[in-house]
């Protein structure tokens, strides 16, 4: 048989993944964010942001529909917030870790967050420096909470 003799293998199920790529899911109200964030977790080989969403609702859409591995959640959005969605987002797909990238630092928000069932917090200025090894860590099934400065 010649190269150009082959059969196309068996058809992949429409929720096929790849088991050594990394799915991302983003969800924040700003596009020059999700842009930005899009650009630098797409520098990782294997690592592939699969769809976007503005707000809490979208986001629930989106991750029922997709059931990404980790999705990064902004809290303050529009409708739906983030920790309102981490909350369904529990309920609905338990297997995708929760990781949310917010503005705010304060010790009471991040309690909060980690109640609602985030698996992991990083304040945006910190983006930089703690947003890869964050999402290491949470696909790895380990948590990652920026204020604690621990990953468990």
């Amino acid at each position: 048989m010649s190269a150009g003799d082959r059969t196309p293998g068996p058809a992949l199920p429409w929720n096929w993944k790849d088991p050594l790529s990394l799915r991302i899911l983003l969800v924040d109200d700003f596009p020059a964010v999700r842009k930005g964030l899009k650009i630098l977790l797409e520098t990782r080989q294997n690592w592939e942001v699969i769809a976007e969403a503005a707000d809490g609702e979208s986001g629930l859409e989106e991750v029922t529909r997709l059931c990404p591995d980790v999705a990064v959640v902004d809290i303050s959005m529009p409708g739906m917030n983030g920790l309102e969605l981490t909350r369904a987002l529990r309920r609905v797909v338990p297997q995708t870790q929760i990781l949310i990238l917010t503005e705010h630092s304060s010790q009471s928000m991040i309690d909060e967050a980690r109640s609602a069932g985030a698996h992991g917090y990083v304040v945006k200025s910190h983006a930089s420096s703690e947003l890869l090894p964050a999402i290491q860590a949470l696909s790895e099934h380990r948590q990652f909470f920026t204020s604690e400065g621990i990953v468990e």
